[in-house]
């Protein structure tokens, strides 16, 4: 089906008119036969897209380059009309969502954490640059790795943790790695984020409505709560309610098996750098 599809495309420039007197909505596929590995990276970033409520049009544009053309069978992703305004969820209603704590960056946090339904649930748990929550955390699950950890498989910046010795330099999530950007809208903040948070607010362990967590001023008087969530490895929960792990957006460089996260308790907070296998929390960040 997928390669009449492509077929029908190649021969058809109007093959919308076909889908539209058949009451299809769109149509998203490439002109010609593509390669595997590139197709996969289109509609997960695609799909991810569009359950974070953006329509086909906006899904389509956000679709990383190298999903958008195959360089070596010359195959181009195609959305048929290009302007089409399909969504699968309804927008997020931003009001109450987001909150402006005075930062230099202008950054907005989000009020709750990926998958959360209130500021004092902990939401789900995320293995670094993975987008769904799983049953079971530690290497033999992870996405981007063959089995262990140092064997990756993408964000690896040195050859002796990478599988038969692959780099590819990424050091920041990509979109379609994101649990922010899929879940939630937004992002995942960088370490330099996370720090700015902690460098331009005050900071006090406290208990919401029952919850153990520690929060954030703001110098304009608002306020950010982060539930102490703990952390998931294997199948067991440990430290919820005693410690918050939330994880940034950047790789270690020199360490590249570890990602930069956000830890705190009731003495301390600060970076750290854990391993990517880990189910942490995620917060989201956008732009005012």
């Amino acid at each position: 089906m997928f390669a009449i599809s492509c077929s029908l495309l190649e021969a058809n420039s109007n093959l919308w008119n076909i889908l539209r007197k058949n009451n299809l909505g769109c149509f998203l596929g490439y002109d010609r036969p593509v390669r595997a590995e590139v197709g996969s990276l289109a509609l997960s970033s695609f799909m991810n897209y569009m359950c974070n409520g953006k329509t086909a049009s906006e899904a389509y544009q956000s679709v990383p380059l190298s999903g958008l053309h195959d360089n070596f069978t010359g195959a181009n992703l195609v959305l048929c009309p290009e302007d089409c305004a399909i969504t699968l969820v309804e927008r997020p209603d931003d009001e109450g969502d987001w909150v402006d704590l005075g930062l230099p960056s202008g950054l907005l946090w989000a009020t709750r954490n990926v998958g959360a339904t209130s500021p004092e649930d902990y939401g789900d748990y995320f293995a670094w640059g993975e987008t769904s929550p799983k049953s079971v955390y530690d290497w033999s699950t992870y996405r981007y790795c063959n089995g262990d950890y140092d064997q990756l498989t993408k964000y690896c910046s040195l050859s002796s943790y990478g599988y038969y010795g692959f780099t590819d330099n990424l050091t920041i999530l990509q979109p379609s790695d994101d649990a922010a950007t899929a879940n939630y809208g937004g992002r995942t903040p960088t370490e330099e984020e996370w720090r700015e948070l902690m460098d331009h607010t005050t900071s006090q362990w406290t208990t919401q409505n029952g919850v153990n967590g520690c929060r954030f001023t703001g110098s304009n008087g608002n306020s950010l709560f982060l539930p102490a969530a703990g952390v998931r490895w294997y199948s067991s929960l440990y430290y919820d309610g005693i410690r918050g792990y939330y994880w940034s957006s950047s790789l270690d460089t020199g360490y590249p098996d570890v990602a930069w996260d956000f830890y705190f308790g009731s003495d301390n907070l600060g970076m750290g750098g854990e391993g990517r296998g880990y189910g942490f929390t995620v917060r989201a960040v956008r732009q005012n």
